[in-house]
């Protein structure tokens, strides 16, 4: 029996309120979307259950592993690899449609490669840092990302090299240039997703991981003028607002936008940071000779996270879009200014930015008013509630005053929220 949604196709025929032809494409509709359609379910449970018969089968081995020779522990270091390996030949050529073998027999094959290595380091005493473990890890595993089109095992790879990176660069001050090289082999799985799930899970948490890994490895280019890395993440934050409000990520839930979020939140807290006076009279104590800014990484780093963000804000704003806009686009613009102003004169930075929240919070204030949201309208009565927070750190006030400014504080999200409920009933 056809049925879609309850209803039956062969009843809407004999009642003629549809023909034959429509109820065969219809029927052909809703078969391929059945077919295109993972059983998230499923796919959750096969990569669960990789990752648990893998530790199983680890925890069963080490129970024994003193009572083995030498070569029964190598046979054991590199059975679950095989199993992997047999387990994924077998999907390909019997399973190949079916999500969840993919998921699960590749993510059961990615734990037994890096298991495989750290046993046999073990087995045979060779001697290594942790950062040349998770890059041989990493590139014996990349294959499976597109052999097997696996979304998780992309998932982890690029936790994995995140991890490399901050390990070789913020604890050894190795150069980050091979983790770019590393994050750009998953990239194509990354535009695959893109063009034929753009709306799926996999896109959206690959779209967070992407932009995570690299906000955490921006860092690793800080080196001898890292106060010049400031501009750099501003920048960086400023892109990334840019990109989230793009027509394709602008029409997404803002969970599955984390481009916009990060670069919202980002901005904000950034610009919090460089309200308090310490941080410009950390930047005077660290001033440099403007003529070896050119042979510093670290400088041509912000030249390019800047120029893309101005290119990106002038694409998007076109004359008829000149009305009242967030702040946040404009920041990454605005703080060189401030950086500059600032570097000789600390007390203008800090004005500047304290005037930039203020700013903001009353932009999304007024904004959320507007559009009759809620959460808009308390995202800039945190902000400037943040904002008086962080100044009780620098003002010498009076336990009374401090709480009487709280007490209005809390007052206003009250009075503003209701406001708003108000109008919603009205």
């Amino acid at each position: 029996m056809r049925k879609l949604k309850n209803l039956d196709l062969d009843d809407l025929v004999a009642s003629e309120v549809i023909d034959e032809s429509t109820a065969a494409r219809i029927w052909a509709f809703q078969t391929q979307q059945d077919e295109s359609s993972p059983n998230r379910l499923g796919i959750i449970l096969s990569v669960l259950g990789a990752a648990l018969i893998g530790l199983g089968i680890m925890l069963i081995v080490a129970h024994n592993w003193d009572n083995f020779n030498r070569p029964t522990k190598t046979f054991l270091a590199f059975l679950p690899m095989i199993l992997g390996q047999i387990a994924c030949v077998y999907t390909l050529f019997k399973r190949k449609d079916n999500r969840s073998w993919r998921e699960g027999s590749a993510t059961f094959l990615f734990f037994a490669v890096g298991a495989c290595i750290g046993m046999v380091s073990q087995i045979y005493n060779l001697e290594g840092e942790l950062g040349s473990f998770l890059l041989t890890w990493m590139l014996l595993v990349l294959p499976l990302i597109y052999v097997m089109q696996s979304s998780m095992v992309s998932l982890l790879y690029i936790g994995g090299i995140t991890w490399y990176a901050t390990n070789c660069g913020y604890a050894n001050s190795h150069e980050p240039y091979l983790f770019w090289a590393l994050l750009a082999m998953a990239i194509p799985h990354y535009y695959r997703l893109y063009q034929h799930q753009p709306n799926g899970n996999s896109f959206n948490y690959h779209s967070w991981a992407i932009a995570l890994s690299v906000l955490i490895t921006l860092g690793l280019w800080a080196k001898e003028a890292e106060i010049l890395m400031w501009i750099a993440y501003v920048s960086l934050l400023g892109l990334y607002f840019l990109i989230g409000n793009l027509p394709f990520f602008r029409n997404k839930r803002s969970a599955n936008n984390p481009f916009l979020l990060i670069g919202l939140f980002g901005t904000i807290g950034l610009f919090l940071t460089f309200t308090f006076f310490f941080f410009w009279e950390d930047i005077l104590r660290k001033k440099m000779h403007l003529s070896s800014l050119f042979m510093h990484q670290e400088f041509w780093v912000t030249i390019l996270l800047t120029g893309l963000g101005i290119y990106l804000f002038i694409q998007q704003k076109t004359p008829e879009r000149f009305k009242l806009v967030s702040p946040i686009p404009f920041g990454f613009m605005l703080f060189l200014i401030v950086f500059l102003l600032g570097y000789n004169m600390p007390i203008i930075g800090m004005v500047l930015s304290n005037l930039f929240v203020l700013a903001t919070g009353i932009f999304y204030i007024h904004r959320g008013n507007e559009l009759n949201r809620l959460g808009v309208l308390n995202l800039g009565l945190l902000t400037i509630a943040a904002l008086i927070v962080c100044r009780f750190f620098d003002l010498d006030l009076s336990f009374v005053t401090r709480g009487i400014l709280f007490v209005l504080v809390g007052l206003g999200f009250f009075f503003a929220n209701y406001q708003l409920l108000q109008k919603r009933k009205n």
